[in-house]
């Protein structure tokens, strides 16, 4: 991991210790470098310093080593509260590291800061993440900002959580039978937007530095497979008119150049194109994250080629019409193949895609389909095709959460039959998942509390041995995590409510399974 010395940064928010009441220290367990990228950092940190009688700043394990915080130098364990964004499952690792360094894991709560976390892995599946925190908010900050604060203040006041009872978006380990129900934004125009956004000089990040432009959240599709659409709906649209405030005030606050626009789902906005246009407009140059094959207008390609974008990503996840109909994400090899010529007639030539292995009902053949689509596109005359090939891990809140993982035996033979169908190896760069990580993901998404406290409880700081040997006894012990749970089972995530209902992943389930036969 390198370690900046110093961060020279712009827009750094830096307050008074001794005129605010609520100190919170705002965590990434991952790079400064990755960090940046984070809206929910972003977010949180121009929001919450908002608030006169709140202060907030930034600690990064790659800053200080994780025990200072970036704005003035403050030890952690001075904080009030320590706030943790959380995207993947391996950032529990990270966690507990960096609580480790700072001598904090394990100490009782009276004697260090108050710990909480939230984000996309913490919305998933709470549980494993509960040994080591206070609390875990489940959904989006922007509309209870000020209740949570204020929750946060009586119970440092009070020296007690009963106040964060009061926000129904908590979830409360300490308090048994508690249930969270996930709150979202329901109106994007109308909430707040960070236009001041932190970044670097001298810092290497990836598409930028760049300014953050969210403009919708959400997806409106029914990926079969796919947590974000299950903990992100419904699909919220930002207008053409506030994108182009936001890009207005986000111009003056930060002179940045390039934009990246943040979307699951970017050809879904009805006025893509405007945006875009817009932003191009401005002398702006944008990135876009990957494209929708069956939506994405020609126009979109020529402007993404226009401001000087090298690659596209595309994620067919799949290279069989069987196995497309079942994942339900209505893509096809053929929409592929018709978006690769696309891409290729305006000037790209190169292309990322990312497909996954371990499908229920996958057999030889289809497999054997994803190294032949690889080939159909190298036909194309692409001089790159970077490919990421990763396992299925089924994730909670999905039609899929009832699944098992892929076996290791299994797991290679795919892997095998995927390079050995590869002719152009000088064109095409293949990447796989390792299938241990893939293991580890899979039991911290679908794990109960008590892998958290197996991780926590290791001497010393986890490494990938550590944590290993740990996961491979857990799975001993709580053998369905990976092998898949049953209908009836009680599973551990189902102590939040993500706003979808049971029925429906039920009905799902018991569909893609008829299909098969």
């Amino acid at each position: 991991m390198r370690k900046p010395t110093t961060v020279i940064e712009r827009n750094t928010l830096i307050k008074r210790w001794d005129r605010v009441e609520l100190k919170i220290c705002l965590c990434s367990p991952v790079p400064y470098e990755a960090s940046v990228l984070n809206l929910a950092l972003q977010i949180i940190y121009s929001m919450w310093n908002m608030r006169e009688d709140v202060l907030c700043e930034r600690a990064f394990p790659n800053v200080y080593d994780g025990v200072l915080s970036l704005e003035t130098k403050h030890k952690l364990s001075e904080f009030d509260v320590l706030a943790f964004s959380l995207q993947y499952e391996t950032d529990l690792i990270n966690v507990i590291n960096m609580l480790k360094r700072n001598k904090l894991l394990g100490k009782r709560r009276d004697n260090r800061p108050l710990l909480i976390a939230g984000g996309p892995v913490i919305m998933q599946n709470p549980r494993p993440f509960s040994s080591v925190f206070d609390a875990l908010f489940i959904g989006e900050i922007e509309e209870v900002s000020d209740k949570f604060l204020d929750s946060l203040k009586n119970s440092l006041e009070e020296r007690s959580l009963d106040s964060m009872l009061d926000v129904p978006c908590v979830y409360m380990p300490s308090v048994e039978e508690r249930y969270a129900k996930r709150c979202y934004v329901k109106n994007l125009d109308e909430c707040f937007y960070p236009t001041a956004q932190f970044y670097p000089e001298g810092i290497r990040v990836a598409f930028g530095p760049s300014f953050l432009l969210e403009i919708s959240r959400g997806c409106s599709y029914n990926c079969r497979f796919c947590l974000a659409r299950s903990i992100y709906m419904p699909l919220r649209l930002r207008s053409l008119k506030r994108v182009e405030e936001i890009l207005d005030q986000g111009l003056k606050s930060t002179k940045l150049n390039r934009v990246s626009v943040i979307s699951f789902a970017a050809a879904d906005h009805p006025r893509l194109v405007d945006v875009l246009e817009s932003i191009v407009s401005r002398g702006l140059k944008f990135t876009l994250p990957s494209v929708r094959v069956d939506k994405v207008p020609l126009e979109v390609l020529t402007l993404l080629r226009k401001v000087g974008q090298r690659s596209v990503t595309i994620a067919p996840e799949v290279a069989s019409d069987r196995l497309a109909s079942i994942i339900r994400k209505g893509i096809y090899p053929e929409d592929v193949v018709r978006l690769a010529r696309e891409l290729f007639k305006v000037g790209f030539r190169k292309v990322k895609l990312y497909f996954m292995i371990g499908l229920p009902g996958e057999n030889e053949k289809d497999v054997i389909q994803i190294p032949q689509l690889i080939e159909d596109i190298v036909k194309v005359g692409f001089f790159r095709v970077s490919v990421t090939v990763n396992p299925l891990i089924p994730k909670p809140h999905t039609p899929f959460q009832w699944l098992p993982f892929i076996k290791k035996e299994e797991f290679e033979e795919r892997r095998k039959i995927i390079i050995n169908g590869i002719r152009h190896k000088n064109v095409v760069k293949l990447s796989f998942l390792n299938w241990s990580e893939g293991v580890i993901q899979v039991v911290i998404a679908r794990g109960e509390s008590d892998i958290g406290r197996r991780l926590a409880r290791v001497e010393g700081l986890l490494s990938k041995r550590k944590t290993w040997i740990e996961i491979l006894r857990y799975l001993r012990e709580r053998p369905k995590v990976f092998h898949g749970f049953s209908i009836d089972d009680r599973l551990p995530w189902e102590v939040v409510d993500v706003r979808i209902s049971k029925k429906f992943l039920v009905a799902e389930f018991e569909d893609f399974h008829r299909n098969l036969r």
